[in-house]
Protein backbone atom coordinates (compact mmCIF):
# COMPACT_ATOMS: atom_id res chain seq x y z
CA UNK A 1 0.00 0.00 0.00
CA UNK A 2 2.76 2.44 0.95
CA UNK A 3 4.76 1.53 -2.15
CA UNK A 4 1.71 2.22 -4.35
CA UNK A 5 1.23 5.68 -2.83
CA UNK A 6 4.93 6.45 -3.23
CA UNK A 7 4.84 5.30 -6.86
CA UNK A 8 1.76 7.44 -7.55
CA UNK A 9 3.42 10.54 -6.06
CA UNK A 10 6.58 9.84 -8.05
CA UNK A 11 4.62 9.55 -11.31
CA UNK A 12 2.77 12.82 -10.61
CA UNK A 13 6.10 14.55 -9.89
CA UNK A 14 7.67 13.26 -13.11
CA UNK A 15 4.67 14.33 -15.21
CA UNK A 16 4.64 17.82 -13.68
CA UNK A 17 8.39 18.15 -14.26
CA UNK A 18 8.01 17.21 -17.94
CA UNK A 19 5.12 19.65 -18.40
CA UNK A 20 7.08 22.49 -16.81
CA UNK A 21 10.05 21.79 -19.09
CA UNK A 22 7.77 21.87 -22.14
CA UNK A 23 6.28 25.19 -21.01
CA UNK A 24 9.76 26.64 -20.47
CA UNK A 25 10.98 25.57 -23.90
CA UNK A 26 8.03 27.06 -25.78
CA UNK A 27 7.87 30.40 -23.96
CA UNK A 28 8.90 33.36 -26.07
CA UNK A 29 11.95 35.47 -25.36
CA UNK A 30 11.31 39.15 -24.71
CA UNK A 31 13.92 41.93 -24.72
CA UNK A 32 14.50 43.92 -21.55
CA UNK A 33 13.60 47.58 -22.25
CA UNK A 34 16.63 48.82 -20.30
CA UNK A 35 19.52 46.63 -21.48
CA UNK A 36 18.01 44.63 -24.41
CA UNK A 37 18.93 41.32 -22.73
CA UNK A 38 16.69 38.53 -24.05
CA UNK A 39 14.91 36.68 -21.25
CA UNK A 40 12.19 34.07 -21.08
CA UNK A 41 8.94 35.33 -19.63
CA UNK A 42 7.47 32.38 -17.76
CA UNK A 43 5.34 34.21 -15.19
CA UNK A 44 3.47 37.52 -15.07
CA UNK A 45 6.44 39.33 -13.52
CA UNK A 46 10.06 38.74 -14.50
CA UNK A 47 13.30 40.26 -13.20
CA UNK A 48 16.13 40.82 -15.68
CA UNK A 49 19.26 39.04 -14.40
CA UNK A 50 21.56 41.55 -16.05
CA UNK A 51 20.19 44.96 -14.97
CA UNK A 52 17.68 43.84 -12.26
CA UNK A 53 14.73 45.66 -13.89
CA UNK A 54 11.35 44.18 -12.96
CA UNK A 55 9.00 43.57 -15.90
CA UNK A 56 5.25 43.17 -15.46
CA UNK A 57 2.83 41.60 -17.93
CA UNK A 58 -0.09 43.75 -19.07
CA UNK A 59 -3.56 42.56 -20.10
CA UNK A 60 -2.69 42.72 -23.81
CA UNK A 61 0.31 40.40 -23.32
CA UNK A 62 3.08 42.98 -23.54
CA UNK A 63 5.60 43.61 -20.76
CA UNK A 64 6.41 46.97 -19.17
CA UNK A 65 8.95 48.01 -16.54
CA UNK A 66 7.89 49.80 -13.38
CA UNK A 67 10.10 51.26 -10.68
Amino acid sequence: MLATIFLFILIIFIISFIVSLIVLVFKKRIPCPECQFKLKAVTDSVRCPKCKTKLYKQKDGSYISRN
